[in-house]
């Protein structure tokens, strides 16, 4: 009954050329949590890797997570996206896999079927398919 009544709303919808936004929930599949910045006293940092699921497709997102004296009080300070089109190209990204931390601000993964690096998370990025 539910497979008919959506059936039915999306014929609606197109029949009727109004758009509309279907709220998805997207859920984290997986976090990665690189190692400390270790090039300066205070304040202490690192990149938090983060692959949400939404649909059928991933999407990669970064936190750059400060912390306070003796590791308290930890404080996400920047969030970010990577630029779709760098990662997926002509396809969607179905799959993360194989994530290695090389320094604290660059990461390597597999994403589908192709080894991404993603360099230089503290400034500018850059990603490098391997």
């Amino acid at each position: 009954m539910k497979k008919i009544a959506i059936s039915i709303l999306f014929c609606v919808l197109i029949f009727t050329g109004k758009s509309y936004s279907f709220d998805i929930d997207p859920s984290i599949e997986t976090i990665s949590t690189g190692p400390f910045n270790t090039s300066s006293e205070s304040p202490r940092y690192r990149f938090r890797l983060i692959a949400v699921l939404s649909e059928v497709s991933y999407s990669v997102y970064f936190e750059q997570i400060e912390y306070g004296d003796e590791n308290c009080c930890l404080k996400v300070v920047n969030t970010f996206s990577i630029e779709p089109s760098l990662i997926e190209g002509e396809y969607k990204l179905y799959s993360i896999s194989a994530i290695k931390w090389l320094s604290y601000n660059s990461v390597k993964f597999k994403g589908n079927s192709t080894l991404y690096t993603i360099i230089n998370l503290d400034s500018k990025y850059s990603v490098i398919k391997n």
